[in-house]
């Protein structure tokens, strides 16, 4: 009975990319990471070490530019500001005549989250009421 079994091989994981065509590089910049890549693959560069090449899309985008005058200074039609200087739609110019100087704008105040809360809640009890109102014309009327 000995003669008649046969010798199972497992296969490694090494076996099994070589047959596979595949092999394992390590990253040449860091050479931490071990990749798996094809056969004709001779040098290969980790994700981490392209991201740290690449530029970040933040550093692309242009800053936030602080003029020191509150919001939406530049789209109002004229605009004294507190050196005063009058600046239209964003431009500064000479002093106008005969047109009305417009205030100091007034600060942007966020809304307060008891509002939201107060609009859910309403939200939820229409839809309580339209819920209502479509059983009572589901059920049946009695005569």
């Amino acid at each position: 009975m000995s003669s008649l079994q046969r010798k199972i091989r497992h296969v490694t994981k090494t076996d099994f990319k070589r047959a596979m065509g595949k092999h394992e590089l390590e990253c040449d910049m860091c050479h931490a990471e071990i990749i798996v890549v094809s056969q004709d693959v001779s040098r290969v560069i980790c994700d981490y070490c392209v991201q740290s090449m690449v530029l970040s899309p933040n550093a692309m985008d242009p800053k936030k530019v602080v003029t020191g005058y509150p919001q939406g200074w530049h789209l109002k039609k004229l605009y004294v500001s507190e050196d005063g200087k009058y600046f239209c739609k964003g431009k500064e110019i000479p002093k106008p005549d005969n047109t009305k100087v417009e205030t100091v704008a007034k600060k942007v105040v966020a809304k307060i989250k008891s509002v939201v809360k107060t609009k859910a809640v309403k939200k939820s009890k229409s839809a309580k009421k339209v819920k209502r109102a479509r059983k009572i014309k589901k059920s049946p009327s009695k005569r």
